[in-house]
């Protein structure tokens, strides 16, 4: 090391190097590279004391900022308070509600009551005793809808396939009141279907079905007459195309048998549009037990391929495009029952009630 002509120390300090009070000159020396006797000295040293304080004096800068937009973020937000306390407060109008007289069965014909809601008295009044503890109000008020006025709405909205505020207007209730227990009554319906909804499966039921059938037409041996009816929907955006039926219409596929008497059997709605009507059955339960013997000779009438245990009046000619009618007057008397089965439960538009697939 440089000896330092600054240093007091005995012997010239030639071992050490005062760099307090040489930095001036040890700075020339690392810019110029001094050179002495046959050495060079190159001193590679970087001293960052000035880059240390450009640093700290940056951060306090950026410490200053932040607290400027605290500051001036608090006072914005102090003067939006006052504005707001300044403003005048506007008094929203009470709405009054508006009560009107709530539907019920009194002063109505019996015409009137199946032109309606596609029930007689009745039967409303069968329905309604079933129904009646599940929709039972906990809280009874002097404005609490009634469980009549409720199913009648309902009623008339499945009969009419009219939309929700229509329901409403009938039953003398507002839209939201109705919207809120339609699925109530929905469901409540619902649960009573294995009780009315029920295919012969003992012999006295079977017997008294194929008697009837035999006395309408002279047909022996029918339990039911089967076919399917398309029921329209809003279907789900992802398979929407697998709804489309051959009229390029959103639907459901739904199967039913009925009986002598016009009352549905059985039902299977759980098929798309697009599905064939014969697919249909051909994976029903039905189709199964009739293959098994569960039912003896019993069998079904429909525009359906013949089999065993199903008869058509009609089928397709094997020499020409035409049908070739193959079957007796009273075998077309009894399929008649199908479809006329089909139109008095109408098919419903279920897109108008709000009913929406989830498939």
């Amino acid at each position: 090391m440089l000896p330092c002509k600054n240093d007091s120390r005995p012997g010239g300090g030639a071992k050490k190097f005062c760099k307090a009070r040489c930095a001036s000159k040890f700075n020339a020396w690392v810019r110029a590279g001094v050179k002495m006797g046959q050495t060079h000295l190159y001193l590679i040293r970087t001293h960052r004391t000035n880059n240390r304080a450009a640093e700290q004096q940056q951060g306090d800068m950026e410490v200053i900022f932040i607290q400027r937009a605290r500051r001036r973020r608090a006072l914005q937000q102090q003067q939006q308070l006052q504005q707001q306390q300044q403003r005048p407060q506007r008094q929203r109008r009470r709405q009054e509600r508006i009560f009107r007289p709530r539907t019920t069965l009194h002063g109505l014909r019996e015409h009137d009551i199946i032109q309606r809601y596609r029930l007689n008295w009745q039967a409303i009044q069968q329905l309604l005793r079933n129904i009646e503890q599940q929709l039972a109000p906990t809280l009874v008020t002097p404005h609490t809808i009634p469980t009549e006025t409720k199913l009648l709405a309902v009623l008339h909205l499945l009969a009419s396939s009219s939309f929700q505020t229509t329901g409403a207007l009938v039953g003398g209730i507002s839209q939201p009141s109705f919207s809120a227990f339609l699925p109530k009554v929905l469901d409540a319906i619902i649960r009573l279907t294995p009780l009315h909804i029920c295919f012969p499966n003992t012999l006295q039921k079977q017997q008294e079905t194929k008697q009837g059938f035999y006395a309408i037409s002279g047909f022996p041996h029918v339990l039911g007459a089967i076919d399917c009816t398309h029921v329209r929907l809003v279907p789900p955006a992802a398979t929407e195309h697998l709804y489309r039926n051959r009229k390029h219409t959103p639907s459901i596929n739904v199967q039913a048998i009925v009986d002598h008497q016009g009352l549905i059997s059985n039902i299977v709605a759980k098929y798309p549009g697009s599905v064939h009507d014969a697919f249909i059955f051909r994976l029903s339960t039905f189709n199964q037990h009739f293959q098994d013997g569960l039912y003896g000779n019993g069998l079904l009438v429909g525009k359906y391929k013949n089999t065993t245990y199903i008869h058509t009046a009609q089928q397709p000619s094997r020499t020409h495009n035409t049908y070739t009618t193959i079957a007796t007057p009273s075998q077309e008397h009894t399929e008649v029952l199908t479809s006329l089965a089909m139109f008095l439960k109408s098919p419903l538009n279920l897109s108008h009630i709000g009913i929406y697939s989830t498939a």
